[in-house]
């Protein structure tokens, strides 16, 4: 007996789960066309008036039908830099969400957000204390912009009691 009075059967439970899943799908579809291999062009902007240019490799693959995992190798600020990310779309969220973990920082950013209209904008948002300001709250936007079928541009911009800042911009060129 379930908690609600009614008992549990478990052929419709899977046939509710399974609906959610397909409803997912096209969500999880557009999550396909990142799969590659990317060149990458950056712009830092946190180190100073003029941005530090650097250039890098992602290589994104899928996991399973659901998620996406990438790997950054370049180099960050004068030293080695490799970053992991997955991304997928949560289905009871009903959002894309994204985990980025790096060689440079001791913590995670868990970012959610969703596509435009024109499926060709992803923006994530990610609200965590920021231990470059001693701990204080900061608000970071993640905007990844398709502008060919091969290539996009990406920026992240953080929001805090400082005020804005641009951090980064990276344009990507999918090898062939």
């Amino acid at each position: 007996m379930s908690t609600t009075g009614q008992e549990f059967n478990p052929e419709a439970a899977m046939a509710a789960f399974q609906q959610q899943v397909e409803a997912a799908m096209p969500h999880v579809k557009d999550l396909h066309n990142c799969v590659g291999t990317w060149d990458m062009e950056m712009s830092h902007f946190m180190c100073g008036p003029e941005p530090m240019q650097g250039k890098g490799v992602e290589t994104v693959v899928m996991f399973g039908d659901f998620w996406l995992l990438a790997e950054v190798e370049s180099e960050a600020m004068g030293q080695p830099f490799r970053g992991h990310c997955v991304t997928g779309y949560d289905m009871i969220k009903k959002k894309y969400v994204s985990v980025w973990v790096d060689t440079m920082a001791p913590y995670a950013m868990n970012f959610e957000g969703n596509l435009n209209a024109a499926r060709d904008t992803m923006t994530l948002e990610c609200t965590m204390p920021d231990p470059m300001m001693g701990g204080a709250m900061a608000h970071y936007v993640i905007v990844d912009r398709w502008t060919g079928p091969d290539t996009r541009e990406w920026s992240m911009v953080q929001h805090s009691a400082m005020g804005e800042m641009k951090m980064m911009e990276t344009k990507y060129r999918r090898r062939k």
